[in-house]
């Protein structure tokens, strides 16, 4: 009989529950939207974890973006992470061909705070 490993790269629930605590932690957001193939129920072992960070407000895009990612370091899994403002995260929600507008409409909130 065939015993099937899960790849230690592969997400799983656990381990995508230990990220969001992680970002939590590191950021207070006002939500953690899960987008992708992952959201929409079509990934594979190739896939990555697309996770969209909504925080309040942000100074440097660019730097948060940076020190949420070393929040995750020690995950063995792939995650795409954006972070955008709450008002960011509004305006652009609204917009078709935007990436918070597929998050609004086809992800999973994973925390809302």
């Amino acid at each position: 009989m065939a015993t099937t490993v899960t790849p230690p790269w592969v997400p799983t629930a656990d381990r995508l529950r230990t990220a969001v605590e992680r970002l939590v932690a590191a950021s207070r957001p006002r939500q953690i939207i899960l987008f992708g193939s992952y959201a929409r129920g079509d990934a594979d072992d190739h896939s990555d974890i697309d996770l969209l960070v909504v925080e309040p407000a942000i100074d440097d895009r660019y730097e948060e973006m940076i020190r949420l990612n070393r929040a995750l370091k020690g995950l063995v899994m792939p995650v795409d992470l954006l972070v955008v403002s709450e008002q960011e995260f509004e305006h652009r929600s609204a917009t078709p061909g935007t990436i918070e507008y597929v998050a609004r409409r086809e992800g999973r909130v994973l925390y809302a705070g």
